[in-house]
């Protein structure tokens, strides 16, 4: 087992109208039944905690791109509403940017996980277990 495992931060989140999020494979694959007690910890505590920490980052710089290559939303009366949007303009550039951000590979320090310490993961599809190639190894 690797001490430690490379990832894209674009393979492991996904983007939809509610914004990003984990990828439902790995969650799926961290819900699943069966899995054993020791497993069950190191994957849904250790390994998704620090994946939603990415998470965090990303947004927390999604929103600075949204700024560069944006504008302040004005309500009604013409203030501040204190929310940005991309402009039209800069879409092009604001989405090569973030692009380059999702590609990043970054380094996360824990452990692997063997597909045999799963066990036999209930519930789950064989793209869910694909979804957790960067920390299940076989």
């Amino acid at each position: 087992m690797a001490e430690s495992f490379k990832v894209r931060l674009g393979s492991i989140f996904v983007q939809s109208s509610e914004g990003l999020s984990l990828h439902p494979g790995i969650l799926a694959v961290a819900k699943a039944k069966k899995i054993p007690v020791k497993t069950q910890y190191h994957l849904g505590t250790k390994i998704l905690k620090r994946l939603r920490q990415e998470l965090t980052d990303i947004d927390e710089k999604r929103q600075e791109l949204v700024k560069e290559f944006g504008e302040e939303v004005l309500l009604e009366d013409g203030k501040p509403s204190g929310n940005f949007r991309v402009i039209p303009d800069k879409l092009v550039d604001f989405m090569k940017a973030y692009q380059e951000l999702l590609d990043t590979e970054v380094t996360i320090d824990l452990r692997t996980l063997k597909l045999s310490e799963l066990g036999e993961p209930e519930g789950t599809t064989p793209e869910d277990l694909m979804a957790c190639s960067a920390f299940i190894e076989e």
